[in-house]
């Protein structure tokens, strides 16, 4: 590669000259109109903020005052015409019962469960079947007026939900015994009902302009979820990449280890000396600084000096989806868990799942079966490029200051909770 510097050197700076012409270009049509504004990305639209405007469209008495005309399209699109459901009376409702979207007529109920970013955990939909069962008066074929509806972005298959025996096409069953009992499924997503739906029901409302921008607005937010939006293709970098295409493969074998060694510089030299001062003789230590070599995985790992044998909890600082960010949180030291032991993860859970830690959940670690993981904003949405900006701007010693200072106050505040937690994991060794 060495041998080659000079034509590393023209590639890249012919592909700043023709990345900055593509930016002029785009500058120019986004003049024109063809602009990227969402109000949706203002809002920072995630999957709860779907449901509440998918919740509003479908609602009867929502303030778009069209009655049931987008409840009737949706129930067409999704072909739920033989579930017989009466529009016309129809009520909607958020987070009932912690259910997405709640609709019912008063005799069938419709579940809505929308999974954008998650997957389903804790038998969410066979909790949610028998809250509605509980909830009935009329017990009379109950399960035969449920529906649930699977929302998530893609057609892949849903092969498993917790909870449920089984699923078909048409239909979950709740077990495999003589007993089982069967509720009408059908999975639906962005790609395909979603973005019918929103095209039809834009026709039905074309002369309501007010209405329509923000229709069209969605649409766009779910085309770009669902890979479909608008591209403005740079037909000179595409170019230059098939002409230079050595060179790249070069650029991207090594841009890896770039990435990992501005990681390992910040955590190793800045982060990791300033926590050990601020931990020193306190009841924590830290564990060996051992440099980044995964894309996703523990950089900082600090232990309970009465627990570091065996099966434990510590607190963390890793990384997380390639390199796009760092995030905190406990992670069970033990790789694989028995189904007695899982009981564990929602232990974890109940630890972070109040007040200021409401956000973070279970997710699976690099090195042990559970973490509970809390992004870092300053360090999140592409980790490198910032720590590049921090370090241009001569930044890293203070952004340490304030990484290490952020990371110890929480790791403080767990005390008592890290060290009731690691004695009922010592009972399990």
């Amino acid at each position: 590669m060495s041998e080659n510097i000079k034509d590393y050197k023209k590639f890249l700076e012919e592909f700043k000259i023709a990345f900055a012409k593509h930016e002029k270009r785009c500058e120019e049509r986004r003049r024109r109109g063809i602009h990227d504004l969402n109000i949706f990305d203002v809002l920072e639209t995630k999957e709860v903020k779907h449901s509440r405007f998918l919740a509003a469209l479908l609602d009867p008495d929502g303030l778009h005052y069209q009655n049931d005309l987008f409840l009737r399209e949706f129930v067409d699109i999704c072909e739920l015409k033989d579930f017989d459901f009466d529009t016309s009376s129809a009520k909607v409702y958020r987070e009932y019962n912690n259910i997405d979207i709640y609709i019912t007529d008063g005799d069938k109920h419709i579940i809505i469960e929308n999974k954008l970013w998650t997957s389903d955990h804790d038998e969410q939909i066979a909790r949610y079947i028998q809250a509605i069962v509980d909830e009935q008066d009329e017990q009379d074929e109950i399960y035969e007026r449920i529906l649930v509806l699977y929302l998530t972005p893609f057609d892949g298959e849903i092969k498993e939900l917790g909870g449920i025996a089984q699923i078909n096409e048409n239909y979950l069953l709740t077990d495999e015994n003589y007993n089982s009992i069967k509720v009408s499924y059908k999975h639906i997503s962005y790609q395909k009902e979603i973005l019918e739906w929103i095209s039809k029901i834009k026709l039905e409302i074309a002369n309501l302009i007010d209405l329509s921008v923000i229709i069209s607005q969605y649409e766009k937010l779910v085309k770009n979820l669902t890979n479909q939006g608008e591209k403005m293709e740079n037909k000179e970098i595409f170019s230059l990449i098939q002409e230079n295409h050595s060179i790249c493969i070069d650029i991207v074998e090594n841009f890896e280890k770039a990435s990992r060694d501005i990681i390992n510089d910040f955590i190793k030299n800045h982060l990791y000396p300033k926590i050990e001062a601020k931990i020193q003789g306190s009841d924590f230590l830290l564990e060996e600084f051992n440099e980044y070599y995964e894309d996703y995985g523990c950089i900082i790992k600090i232990k309970h000096k009465k627990y570091t044998q065996g099966h434990f909890l510590y607190f963390v600082l890793q990384t997380h989806s390639h390199f796009s960010m760092l995030e905190w949180g406990l992670i069970n030291s033990k790789n694989k868990l028995n189904r007695s032991e899982s009981k564990l993860t929602e232990l974890i859970e109940n630890i972070l799942n109040s007040g200021k830690y409401e956000k973070i959940k279970a997710i699976k670690g690099a090195e042990g079966e559970w973490a509970c993981a809390k992004k870092i904003d300053d360090f999140s949405n592409n980790l490198v490029l910032k720590l590049i900006e921090y370090k241009n701007n001569n930044e890293f010693d203070k952004k340490a200051e304030w990484l290490a200072d952020y990371l110890c106050e929480h790791l403080f505040e767990l005390k008592d909770e890290i060290i009731e937690f690691n004695k009922k994991l010592k009972k399990h060794n």
